[in-house]
């Protein structure tokens, strides 16, 4: 039988679920990575797209809005010092040689760029990445400068994107084979109900089916850009051990 077929089958089949537990090791931890990917997909076409537009958009209002300037001794330097605020719904970008810090307006914005007078900020849900002017080298810089630059992220795009891509189906793999691991050994407290001795090995592997439907429902979230207003991690285990224990009350009595 394919992984898809058993993909297929674990959304609705306990009874397969409980008869996949024989199969080879092999086999199971190739559907740990099946689920791994589809689970890392809608994070990384998210990723790509919001990247890309929001450096388009950046590189934009740099070219056509802002005025030329030199970051000289670690500091910004313009003859025409107006504040610039670019908001989208969901990114912010500011340019204000005025200013050390970003406005208090605009410091709880999702995603926030700012230009300031001694240093370039990044402000990302959960951290703050600082550049500081006097750090780039004595060199001075010019608008141009960056511009050329933005054409330089814009032609490594592709391969930075293809770095990221792989960091996180890597990292995704982890969780998932972290979290069988973990509710298999949970597993091991439900096995007395079972009516065969069934070894660390057959829970696993029935565990990793048994996550098919919460990863799944996770994923079509995540596309759908859906937040869940309470833990995922305990939607996913109960839902994960629930099918675990429908699933070993599925394995048969063993013949005298």
């Amino acid at each position: 039988m394919s992984i898809f077929t058993q993909f297929i089958r674990s959304f609705y089949s306990t009874k397969d679920i409980a008869s996949y537990r024989f199969q080879k090791i092999g086999k199971t931890i190739l559907y740990v990575f099946f689920l791994a990917l589809l689970a890392a997909l809608p994070m990384i076409y998210h990723l790509y797209s919001i990247s890309n537009k929001e450096l388009q958009f950046v590189k934009t209002v740099a070219a056509e809005e802002l005025p030329d300037f030199e970051i000289k001794n670690g500091v910004l330097e313009t003859a025409n010092p107006t504040q610039i605020v670019k908001e989208r719904p969901d990114f912010t970008f500011i340019f204000d040689p005025n200013v050390t810090e970003i406005p208090s307006t605009y410091k709880n914005n999702p995603v926030t760029i700012a230009v300031l007078k001694d240093k370039f900020i990044a402000n990302i849900p959960g951290q703050e990445q600082t550049v500081m002017y006097d750090t780039l080298g004595d060199s001075p810089m010019t608008k141009q400068h960056v511009m050329d630059l933005f054409q330089t992220l814009e032609d490594i795009a592709p391969i930075l994107f293809g770095i990221v891509a792989v960091i996180m189906y890597l990292y995704t793999c982890f969780t998932q084979f972290f979290y069988t691991t973990i509710f298999a050994a949970l597993a091991l407290l439900l096995r007395r109900q079972t009516p065969q001795k069934l070894t660390y090995k057959h829970l696993w592997t029935m565990t990793a089916y048994a996550m098919t439907i919460p990863t799944v429902f996770f994923i079509i979230m995540d596309a759908l850009m859906i937040t869940i207003p309470f833990s995922h991690f305990l939607l996913y285990s109960f839902v994960t051990m629930l099918i675990l224990f429908l699933s070993l009350r599925e394995i048969p009595t063993p013949k005298k």
